[in-house]
């Protein structure tokens, strides 16, 4: 894919880690990820956005948060 949306309902940590070759692949550009922080705090994954961050920071994306809940990646 050249973009990918996420909205998995408190998974997005696992999705990420889930397509950690399709990030690795040069044709992906771009990712758009809603964060449901209250999700992710009943399963106790507080650190999960920072996570994802640290996650796309490493295989080339610039992260973003236009607002509160959502995360846009961009290739470098």
């Amino acid at each position: 894919p050249d973009v990918i949306k996420i909205d998995t309902e408190g998974f997005e940590l696992e999705v990420v880690r889930g397509l950690a070759q399709t990030l690795r692949g040069p044709k992906l550009r771009a990712l758009f990820i809603e964060i449901h922080f209250g999700l992710l705090h009943e399963r106790g994954l507080d650190g999960a956005p920072a996570e994802i961050e640290r996650e796309l920071e490493q295989r080339g994306f610039s992260c973003s948060w236009p607002d509160a809940s959502h995360i846009v990646a961009l290739r470098r």
